[in-house]
């Protein structure tokens, strides 16, 4: 959710430069034009660096403020390939407030499908969502969007993870 109209959250998500720089990793490469865009998402995990460069593609339904996002890309280093299918609606709700409906799918081939298989991309994809949500939020506010890294930093929401893990075992453990 986020506390903007309706209007205001679609007419932010029909630029996908702004999107984009809301994505921590994503950058486009060449201007969006009739839906369309070549872009790279960096991803960091430890020691291994990979740049997915490839094509989005945006069909938008403007009457119902809903969108389907399509990105394919391919890390030359491993020689992975990455395709995601986005569908997003935004909903009016009281007050002024919207909320953002998404639903990700994804294929990961090649050497690091790997890391798909531990559910680590899901941990990742979800602390994703969170620094999307909140720098979105920082956007339609008109502040600055938090300097990014040029790459997702995966290893951070691991470790953010297994701490958070190790915690919930600890207040298990003494009952709380």
């Amino acid at each position: 959710e986020v506390r903007y109209p309706r209007t205001t959250v679609w007419r932010l998500f029909e630029n996908l430069e702004e999107v984009a720089q809301c994505v921590p990793g994503a950058l486009l490469t060449t201007t969006p034009k009739n839906g369309r865009a070549e872009g790279e998402v960096n991803i960091k995990l430890g020691p291994i660096t990979s740049a997915f460069s490839g094509l989005v593609e945006i069909e938008r339904d403007h009457e119902n403020y809903s969108a389907i996002v399509r990105g394919t890309g391919r890390d030359s280093i491993s020689g992975s390939n990455a395709r995601a299918i986005i569908t997003y609606q935004i909903h009016a709700t009281e007050d002024d407030v919207s909320q953002i409906s998404v639903s990700v799918k994804f294929l990961l081939a090649g050497p690091l499908a790997q890391f798909s298989r531990s559910g680590l991309l899901k941990n990742v994809a979800d602390h994703l969502t969170k620094t999307f949500a909140g720098n979105l939020e920082a956007r339609l506010s008109g502040a600055q969007v938090a300097e990014m890294a040029p790459a997702l930093d995966a290893g951070k929401y691991v470790r953010a993870l297994f701490w958070d893990r190790f915690l919930l075992f600890i207040r298990r453990l003494i009952g709380k």
